[in-house]
């Protein structure tokens, strides 16, 4: 019996683990966001950034929080250009609000 439960235990089915959220590059972004549109569908996430020209660009894609969570879609408070980095906040229905990241599974 104790050979059956450690057979069990050693063969449990691994867990797809989530993909940690990066920060990407303004044309990885852009690329990365058109790739989703394909896959994501009613996943996508309108983001609106701002550069560091003051110019305000808009694109969409698939938002996660610091822990790995698919965010859908959702209010964006605050997204720019920093150095090269994307930086999103997100703001839930209860007015809290978040880090988020693009990612790509």
């Amino acid at each position: 019996m104790l050979t059956i439960l450690l057979a069990l235990f050693l063969h449990q089915p691994q867990t797809t683990a989530v993909a940690a959220p990066t920060q990407l590059p303004l044309l990885d972004f852009q690329q990365l966001c058109q790739e989703l549109h394909l896959q994501a569908g009613a996943s996508l996430a309108l983001v609106e950034f701002s550069s560091p020209d003051g110019s305000v660009m808009s694109s969409s894609g698939v938002v996660v929080d610091d822990i790995g969570h698919l965010i859908v879609p959702s209010r964006i408070k605050m997204s720019q250009i920093d150095g090269n980095d994307l930086v999103i906040t997100v703001v839930r229905a209860d007015g809290k609000s978040f880090s988020a990241s693009l990612i790509a599974e």
